[in-house]
């Protein structure tokens, strides 16, 4: 009842909006958080002492503990009202010293605690028990119908998650949900892919595929999920962002041999590394589609600027060359309807077709 009552107070008014913002902190800080890690283990068993440092309320811990009474309606009541905090500040005109629904949305970007809540709890547990342990492909599939799995929680931290990539801050809201490694002997890795960021690319891969559909089209506004709402600069940072993760993964993945993956940091990293570089490569090739409008003019910019400061173009034309090739050879002396081509195959070449094709598509210097 008291997150549904935050949320409509904050819905229309800036003012309150503002305060909020102000006064209700994206995450514990300092013995805040210590003092977390001792209730969930049971260290320390004055509660008093413990609650006592968290004097200040946070979104983390309202969400978390919603979520932790199993209460999905109070989690969907706590997302909204911080969705609903950003648009109201969104629509403020009057010019206020209080902070703008891009600071709020940059901070929600760098804040690696209200980042892993928001995609940590953006399914139902029951949703997630099936997967737990081994990543497989089974369980991947699963995770890629997740929408309809979903419920109002689901929807309200979509919400947060499309509107603050949309702003431009896609690569902050990554690279919080990933785990930085120094390069050792074992592993010549620095950047270790999570489960987190797997869910967060499968929530934007879903916006950008809806926001690519011609019913989703309209004259006055066009929703670009990779950064449209921040501007021509915000939307080729994230494009240029994320052909570079591609061409990171792609470094580490033997298509080919799979004998030779690095060692695994976790049960299942291999598989959700492979998801990340299948999922990129569609979100790019689906967002370079089409053509630029009235209103905004950088799809071609964006087309030329992603294949000059990176080698994706260069890079997808080996990888289906390749595949081409080891397909040839595999299948020498059959029929073409009689051709043996695995799932992964087959969807490594339907997104490089469509990728090279859309990189290439009205834009003369890729086309050369």
């Amino acid at each position: 009842m008291a997150a549904r009552l935050l949320s409509n107070l904050v819905a229309t008014n800036a003012r309150t909006a503002a305060v909020v913002a102000t006064d209700v902190a994206l995450s514990p800080a300092g013995p805040a958080k210590f003092s977390g890690v001792l209730a969930s283990v049971a260290l320390d068993e004055s509660s008093d002492k413990i609650n006592s440092f968290a004097a200040q309320p946070n979104w983390v811990d309202m969400m978390s503990v919603s979520a932790r009474a199993g209460n999905r309606e109070s989690v969907a009541a706590v997302a909204a009202a911080l969705y609903n905090c950003m648009t109201a500040l969104e629509r403020e005109t009057n010019g206020s010293c209080g902070p703008t629904h891009v600071d709020v949305a940059r901070s929600i970007s760098e804040d690696r605690m209200i980042m892993c809540n928001l995609v940590r709890h953006i399914l139902h547990v029951s949703v997630l028990k099936p997967a737990e342990g081994e990543v497989t492909p089974e369980t991947r599939n699963k995770t890629e119908d997740n929408r309809s799995m979903g419920d109002d929680a689901t929807e309200w931290i979509s919400f947060i998650l499309e509107k603050v990539s949309s702003l431009g801050f896609f690569p902050q809201m990554y690279l919080s949900l990933g785990k930085s490694t120094e390069a050792s002997l074992e592993s010549t890795r620095e950047n270790i892919v999570t489960p987190e960021q797997v869910v967060l690319l499968h929530c934007i891969a879903s916006a950008v595929e809806n926001s690519a559909q011609p019913s989703k089209v309209h004259d006055s506004v066009i929703f670009d999920p990779l950064g449209g709402c921040g501007g021509k600069d915000d939307v080729i940072k994230t494009h240029v962002f994320l052909a570079q993760q591609v061409a990171s993964i792609r470094q580490e993945i033997h298509l080919h041999d799979n004998s030779s993956m690095p060692r695994e940091n976790y049960s299942g990293e291999t598989e959700c590394r492979l998801s990340v570089f299948f999922i990129i490569l569609e979100m790019l090739a689906t967002s370079f589609a089409g053509d630029d409008n009235k209103h905004h003019s950088w799809k071609n910019l964006c087309r030329s600027a992603t294949a000059q400061s990176t080698g994706i173009l260069s890079d997808s034309l080996m990888d289906l060359g390749t595949i081409v090739d080891r397909l040839a050879a595999s299948n020498h002396g059959s029929k073409a309807r009689e051709l043996r081509m695995t799932e992964e195959d087959q969807r490594l070449v339907i997104v490089l077709v469509q990728l090279i094709g859309n990189l290439c598509y009205n834009c003369r210097h890729n086309q050369e």
